[in-house]
This record gives structure tokens, sequence and C-alpha cells, in this order.
């Protein structure tokens, strides 16, 4: 090719960032480009003080780009990817044409807060009554489902722009995507960083993701970005774009979804639902083997979903959690929403049990929140003693209770693997002695896996006992968080034919395997926490 491309972008510097981006990958190609910026619409009303979702027109921030690359005053234009209007891909009508994409790059968003205003006793570390900045219907919708005590203000300006409006302490905390940010190379050093879990906060669909737009007569420049466009983000962001079109969103509607591929040829979409950004958003989380039968999947799903939201009301379906939830728990908040039957109640009691001492240990590792109970309630606890060990955590939700008790962990698990928690942990604790508080009848499946490294000791510090209750309801979702809960409730009950499960663990999940549960009717929470139970309930509907 022996002319010079023009690359249309805007004069941001994170869309700088991401034409000199292109420029270079052209540039490997011994492609010569130059680049061109254009003033958009969003450009032009970053002054404004009202919310991207009241903004309706499409492609808010690329309709003047694209306008250049159909008047042939450039040749190429490089987007973020969840900028660009969903319908984009099917608009047979459109001289345009995406004509590749960037390999994503950090898809989720971060929390970025003052010191002052972090309290790591609340979900998502925020303290009661924080300011939080973000102009984005569908973060606005989950940080409100999350926690409704926060005031959310609009936040308008480019990344560089939003921080700054931070360190003038316009704000407690705000909400950014995590690749502008780290593209940009920007120092957060005087914040405190939250990196917020997929499931826990869905990111828009593209995020993360540069996208080539081009004329689609331009046969010549389409076949070099085909060279240089990541596959697999192609038909990865397809799925994403359908699910987008399918909730009936974009980039202004309260509306997140995404889509990964968590194992080799193993696919996962999360999508955070809702109509109103100020309704309960509801997650749901999709999984399969295939891409395309990830499509069909949820596809079903989310038109499913969509009907109970909008219409849907006299079939209330019942719910049963072997748990007490608090009556502001997301939880309890969807179950509200979705107008359900909701059964939260224990089928295990736990007491303390007495001890003679405490053995001397590195490490401490809870698995979970009625270990770190019953061990800190222990009169041989020494607060000043645990503050010169390390503590690890199965999950986020265990070491937030940690937290409670004036200390932070060293090693905290990511998902509901343990077999993988366990080989991550085994890396920290190599040669070291650790205890483990725990259950009189606790299954030490992390214990034994890294008995080869370390030298462990098996605490118990209280005792389990399973209870008796029949219900005469037959529950349509019923959700284990242990396996002695499940062993309970399968003592006085029998499970209906159409009823479908969550297993909080692979062990919960196989003792109901064993007492003749079909595989096909259990799901596993892509996490140990409440978010990834009604994620893991809502994909099955």
């Amino acid at each position: 090719m022996n002319r010079t491309i023009i690359i249309g972008t805007r004069g941001s510097e994170l869309a700088l960032w991401q034409a000199r981006y292109a420029q270079n990958l052209l540039f490997q190609h011994h492609i010569r480009s130059e680049l061109k910026i254009i003033l958009t619409l969003g450009d032009k009303n970053q002054q404004w003080q009202n919310s991207f979702d009241k903004l309706e027109g499409k492609n808010f921030f690329t309709k003047e780009i694209e306008e250049s690359l159909l008047n042939k005053e450039i040749d190429l234009a490089v987007h973020s990817f969840k900028d660009v209007e969903a319908t984009f891909f099917e608009n047979t009508d459109s001289d345009l044409m995406i004509a590749g994409l960037s390999e994503r790059y950090l898809p989720n968003d971060i929390l970025i807060l003052h010191s002052h205003s972090v309290d790591k006793t609340k979900t998502l570390h925020i303290k009661s009554g924080a300011r939080i900045g973000t102009s984005s219907a569908r973060r606005y919708a989950q940080l409100k489902t999350l926690r409704e005590d926060i005031e959310i203000l609009p936040l308008r300006g480019n990344v560089p722009t939003r921080i700054q409006k931070l360190k003038n302490t316009y704000y407690d905390g705000i909400l950014l995507a995590k690749a502008g940010v780290e593209r940009l190379n920007i120092d957060l050093s005087d914040f405190y960083v939250l990196n917020l879990p997929l499931h826990l906060f869905v990111p828009a669909a593209g995020q993360g993701i540069i996208a080539f737009q081009i004329r689609k007569t331009d046969e010549e420049l389409f076949e070099l970005i085909q060279k240089i466009s990541h596959k697999k983000e192609e038909r990865i962001s397809k799925i994403e774009r359908q699910a987008l079109k399918w909730m009936g969103g974009g980039c202004s509607k309260p509306v997140g979804i995404l889509c990964e591929e968590y194992e080799e040829e193993k696919y996962r979409l999360y999508v955070s639902c809702n109509t109103d950004k100020n309704d309960v958003s509801v997650l749901s989380v999709i999984s399969a083997n295939q891409l395309e039968e990830l499509s069909r999947t949820s596809e079903k799903n989310i038109q499913n979903i969509k009907k109970i939201l909008n219409v849907e009301k006299e079939n209330v379906r019942q719910v049963f959690i072997s748990k007490k939830l608090d009556e502001e728990s997301y939880f309890k908040k969807v179950i509200r929403r979705l107008n359900w039957g909701l059964a939260d109640e224990p089928l295990i009691q736990t007491r303390a049990i007495a001890i003679d001492k405490i053995p001397d240990y590195r490490w401490i590792f809870f698995n979970s929140k009625n270990a770190v109970k019953y061990f800190f309630d222990l009169e041989e606890v020494r607060v000043e003693e645990i503050r010169n060990k390390k503590i690890a955590c199965i999950s986020a939700g265990t070491a937030e209770y940690v937290e409670r008790y004036g200390f932070s962990s060293h090693f905290i698990g990511d998902g509901t693997d343990i077999s993988q928690i366990a080989q991550a942990f085994a890396a920290c604790c190599k040669d070291q002695r650790v205890i483990f508080p725990c259950s009189t009848i606790s299954i030490q499946n992390i214990e034994k896996a890294i008995n080869y490294v370390a030298e462990v000791i098996h605490f118990p510090v209280y005792e389990t006992i399973e209870l008796s209750k029949k219900w005469e309801v037959d529950f349509d979702y019923l959700i284990f968080t242990s396996p002695s809960n499940a062993r309970a409730f399968l003592k006085s009950n029998s499970i209906a034919l159409t009823s479908k499960m969550i297993a909080m663990g692979e062990r919960t999940k196989r003792e109901l395997i064993d007492r003749g549960v079909l595989e096909e009717r259990i799901a596993l929470p892509v996490a140990f926490d409440e978010v990834a139970m009604v994620g893991a309930m809502m994909g099955m509907i």
C-alpha cells in the first residue's frame, strides 16, 4: 500500500493514545499514517452538567468522526468500541463498517476514593453518605443498587480532568474504566483504588477494546485492518453486541454486558439487566462451552428476564437460601423487585468449643465468616500478636468480615475454584506454619491441598449442628451455602423435578450430586457472595 492513511480521532489524551496505538499497528505493516483531530458532540458538551443518560443521541462521541469518514476527509476512524452504536454490526444500510478490533485490555471498572472516604466494613469500601462521581447510567444503576446511601453526582470531562476534579475534593470518589487510566499511566498513589470484580460491576459492552472503522468501499484498507484485528475479540464482542441489542440498550442505558473466555473454549456472559437507573440492577451470568451455544442460551435468558422485569408479576417464583439475609442485602433487593417469594433460613447452628491454647503460626487462613467470628471471640486471642502475623481469606466477603476486627488480609482467594485458590495460597505460604480455624466437620480441602508445601495446623474453634425442618413449598430455586446445609435440607425435604440449584463451591455441588441430583440442574456462582448467587440463579431463568 503506497498511500498515507489519515486517521480520525478525538483530541482527548485517551483518544490520541488509541489513535497512536493504531498508527503503531499500521507501522508494523510498513504503512504510513497521519492523525486528524475531530471535535465531536461529546467534546463540545463536556462543560454541561447533565448526565449522559439524558443525552439521547446515538454515537455521542463518534458522529462527527463518522461524517468525516463518509466525506473522505479521513480513511480510518479509531473509537472506543463501547461508544459505537450497538446495532452497527448489522446496519447493512450504512456505508461504514467496523473492519477490526484491538485485543481487549482490562475491561473492569475501578473505584477511586480519597483515603478519608474509605470504610472497609462497607460494601465497595465507601463510607456512608459519600459523594461519588459518574455520568454513566450503567455505573449509576449498579452503584445505587449496592449502596443506596451514596450520593451520586454528575462527572464530566476526559480521564485526567475527572481525576483532577477528585483531587480538588469535589467528590469523595469517582468511577472510571481501568483501561483508560492504565493506558495513560496515571499515578493514583494518593488515592485508595478498588478494582471492581466483573460480576459486582459489569462493564459496558466493548469496554477496553479499540474499534477500527472504515468505508465499506475501501477494500484495500479492509484487508490490511483484518491483518491487525484480534480475531478472538471479534467473536466475543459479537456476543456482547447481540446481547446489548436484545436488552434494547446502548451506551446511554443502565445495562452492563461482558463476555469472557474464562478457560480455554469455555465462555461466560455477564449481564447487568435494568430498565431504569433508579431501579435495582439484576445480574445474570450465563456459561457455555461454545460461543454459538452461549449466543442461543443468552438470547433466551435475556428475553425471559426482560419479561419478568417488565410484565410478568403474576408468576411468583419461590426461592430458598440457606442463610439469613439482611433486609437491605442485594439478594433481597432483587427478590423484592421480582416480586418473588423467599425463605432465607440457615439449616445449621454453630457454637464455640473449648480450646487449650492457640498454636504458634505465621499464617492464619479463614475459610468462612464463622471461622473469623469464633477465632476472634477466643479469650486466648491477643490482638498485638496477630498484627505480626499474616492473614489469608478464602474470599473477599470473608476478608471484609476480618476488616471489622481491624485487620487487613495479605491473601484473598479469587473465584470459587478451591484448587486454584489453594494453588495461589501455596505460593505465598511455602515452608511456613499455617493455622486453619474451622468447624469440627470441616472438609479441609485447602489444608490438604497445601500440606505438601507448608506445615498445616487443623484448629477447630466451633462445632456445626445440622437442623431439621420440613417445607410445604416446592421451591423453584434452592441456594445451598455449604454441604452441611444441603444435607440438612435433604434430611426432611425432597427436591421437585423442576427445581434448580445453586451450590456455593464444588464440595456443596458434590454433596448434591452424591444425593442423586443431576449435575445439569446445579449452577456454581462465580464468587462467594450474594451478587454472584443472584447471577447464578438468574442465569438459569
